[in-house]
């Protein structure tokens, strides 16, 4: 009917506002709300990680448990929104068309290729950090991160093996960060 239409004119005149969805929803309830004709944006990236040897790429929110969509906050709309499925509130203010620019810059617009910078700062584990490796072949085994590669999840770890000290590329979820020694002199 005509509410049918009103929904689907809703366009780029509408304020941003931010919904707080149920952990691992936020795609789902960008697309329902898409499907509604409601302008969404649910910044995302792929996420690649290594289980087993194998490599798998999946899509991830970059921001857990919101969703950003355009409309104005009436009883109706608030009635609907609140209806899909995985909604769980309706955050208080609007969010600037900038901040949602920025949002999509960081994670490469439509492409979900996060930038250098949003990847060094989502890194738990830098280059000189100290770590243990949790993991694979040379669990228990202490060293140095040497290098890092963002994309495939992968670090060089310099360990000593056999008196000598050899750089391993091991997946960075196998590795967790270690406490510096304590200089006690």
């Amino acid at each position: 009917g005509i509410s049918g239409i009103s929904i689907v004119l809703m366009k780029t005149d509408r304020p941003w506002r931010a919904l707080g969805t149920q952990p691992r929803s936020e795609i789902v309830v960008s697309s329902l709300m898409s499907d509604l004709g409601f302008s969404c944006c649910c910044p995302s990236y792929k996420l690649v990680t290594v289980h087993r040897g194998k490599k798998r790429e999946s899509v991830v929110p970059f921001i857990n448990s919101y969703v950003f969509a355009r409309f104005d906050l009436d009883a109706e709309t608030w009635h609907q929104v609140m209806g899909v499925n995985g909604v769980n509130r309706i955050l208080i203010g609007q969010v600037t068309d900038d901040e949602i620019l920025k949002l999509r810059q960081q994670v490469g617009d439509d492409t979900g290729i996060l930038s250098y910078e949003v990847k060094r700062i989502l890194r738990r584990i830098n280059v000189g950090d100290q770590v243990v490796l949790g993991s694979g072949v040379f669990a228990g085994t202490d060293g140095v991160v040497e290098s890092v590669d963002d994309d495939l999840q992968i670090g060089g770890i310099k360990i000593a093996l056999l008196g000598r000290e050899i750089v391993v590329n091991q997946p960075l979820a196998w590795c967790e960060k270690s406490a510096p020694a304590v200089d006690d002199g």
